[in-house]
């Protein structure tokens, strides 16, 4: 074997051990959290939109904002954003489907959640409902799973993230 190809043979076997040794890293990093993460959600802003015929029409579109905690009064992790629109109204029982997007921001990263929820007509959410990790930035990069959103109050939701490797 010339020292070409010895030169060439070793840069490439360098290079295979390299990445096999950085592919672990990488992903252990998106493990870094707990498989079940619980969070306390207080909307402070909530706005609705009604757009068409009064009341609940299609279109109608709500926004709100609001603080995630460790605990109901515990420490400040961060906010949350979301915004749900009425895609399907007149349903058995006063019901309407929203497509909802939520993002969770924490000091170290992002969360975004989508989901079909169901929700008496031209009201808040009264029963959980359950939402799709979309993904996330910073420490949350790459994570998938689901996640039940629990309201308690009128301004006041539990949120417990299920994540999946």
């Amino acid at each position: 074997m010339s020292l070409r190809q010895t030169i060439s043979a070793l840069a490439i076997a360098a290079t295979v051990a390299t990445g096999l040794a950085v592919a672990p890293m990488a992903q252990a990093a998106t493990r870094d959290h707990p498989a079940t993460m619980k969070v306390f959600l207080h909307s402070t802003e909530r706005e609705v939109l009604d757009l068409g015929a009064t009341g609940a029409t299609l279109g109608d579109v709500v926004t709100g904002s609001g603080t995630v905690r460790a605990s109901k009064n515990g420490k400040l992790l961060g906010s949350f954003a979301y915004r749900a629109e009425t895609v399907r109204v007149s349903m058995p029982g006063g019901i309407e489907n929203r497509q909802s997007t939520q993002w969770i921001t924490f000091a170290d990263g992002s969360v975004m959640l989508s989901s079909l929820i169901s929700v008496p007509q031209g009201t808040r959410p009264v029963t959980s409902q359950e939402y799709v990790i979309v993904g996330g930035t910073g420490h949350y990069s790459g994570v998938a799973g689901t996640a039940t959103f629990t309201p308690k109050s009128a301004n006041n939701y539990v949120l417990t993230f299920h994540f999946v490797d």
